[in-house]
Order: structure tokens, then sequence, then C-alpha cells
């Protein structure tokens, strides 16, 4: 029997990449640089440290690495406060599910000043007894440990545990925590056929997620 639900948050519950792209935009152009739709697909679904490497031998040492850091991430806190955040599709619904039988967590490998934006725009605060981001650990994803201690917060068993995922190590990091892992697959960036087939089910939306709950819980 299910107890428990986590829910990632970009890419699951909001389409966060057209932001990132903008911010980004934004940030080479404050230089006379630009940046292409080819830089944010090879900068897509992957850690931090990757694409700050990136935009750094782009620019040239133009700009420090924690120039870069702050520079997007002050941009994304503006474009959220300005109401820039695109909910997908099935995932208020999915919240309210959630909500009415079962304990709630979330956990983000994003920042968190720019989660608790994200959660105080939306009122999304009510919907968790659990919130944890990147900032909480020491090992991100693909590595299980934002699951394991969400779980443990939650007082449930992976067994007892749904995680919905959409990325590559998302997906990873749950189902090494040993819970039932629900694959969205994000449409941005491919999420490779091996990695989707060690999920418990794998949907093309939130819309379909009751569904797959009631199978869960028939078992």
């Amino acid at each position: 029997m299910i107890k428990a639900i986590i829910f990632d948050m970009d890419g699951l519950l909001i389409n966060s990449e057209p932001v990132w792209f903008k911010a980004k935009v934004n940030l080479m152009k404050s230089i006379n640089l630009e940046w292409t739709h080819e830089d944010q697909t090879s900068t897509m679904g992957v850690p931090t440290k990757f694409w700050i490497d990136y935009i750094f031998n782009k620019v040239n040492g133009v700009l420090s690495k924690e120039e870069i850091l702050h520079g997007v991430t002050d941009r994304m806190k503006n474009l959220y406060r300005n109401g820039e955040i695109e909910l997908m599709p099935g995932a208020l619904d999915a919240l309210n599910i959630a909500k009415q039988k079962y304990k709630v967590g979330l956990a983000t490998g994003s920042y968190k000043e720019l989660m608790e934006i994200i959660l105080e725009v939306n009122n999304w605060e009510k919907y968790f007894e659990v919130i944890l981001s990147s900032d909480d650990l020491q090992r991100g994803k693909p590595f299980p440990d934002i699951y394991i201690e969400v779980m443990k917060r939650l007082n449930a068993e992976p067994k007892e545990t749904v995680i919905l995922e959409d990325s590559r190590d998302g997906i990873r990091s749950g189902v090494s925590s040993g819970a039932n892992v629900i694959a969205v697959p994000s449409k941005e960036v491919e999420v490779p056929k091996e990695v989707l087939n060690s999920a418990a089910f794998v949907i093309d939306s939130l819309e379909d997620f009751p569904d797959i709950l009631n199978k869960l819980n028939s078992k």
C-alpha cells in the first residue's frame, strides 16, 4: 500500500527550461555575447557545475564562475517573481490528489532560493510535509541521498513510496532509493531507454498519474 508520494520540481511540476534559457540569454547579452538554442540544448539536464564551466569557457574568463552562477540565478529569481512560471499538464491535480490521502514530499535539484520563490508564487507550501533542495545535501542526484532523506522524514519505507521524476539523473536517483518510480520523461532532453526501463512505470504526463497510483494501490 502506498503511503508517501515525493515530487521532483523542475521539468515535472513546472516547465523551467524556457526561464533558464531567457536568464542565460540576458546574462550573455549583458557582455555582448549570444546564448543560442544549441548552447541551451548542450546544457539541459546537467549538473550546475557543467553549465557554469560551459559558460565560463564560452565567455573566455570575462566573468568568474561565481559571477556566472549569481548572474543566472538572480535573473531566474526576477523572472519567477514576475510570474514566468509555466505549470506542467496535470501538475496541480497531481498535487491535490497526493495531498488528500498521502504524506507528500518535495525533492528538488534546484537551488533553495529558486525553489522557495516557486513555492511562494504558486502557494504550494501547503502541499508538502517535507521539502528538500540540492542545498540540503552534499551529494545530489543521481545519488539517492535526497530521496532516502525525504522518505526518512516522512517515516515511509521505499516500498510504500512513489517518486515522480522526469530527468535521467532524477530517475536514477529514485530507482537507487528503492522506491516505486514513475517516470514522466522530459520532452526537452531525451532520457536513455535503459533509464526509463528501470522505472516502475513510464507515463506521458502527470495527467496519467491517478490511473498509475490506482494500479500501485491495487497490488
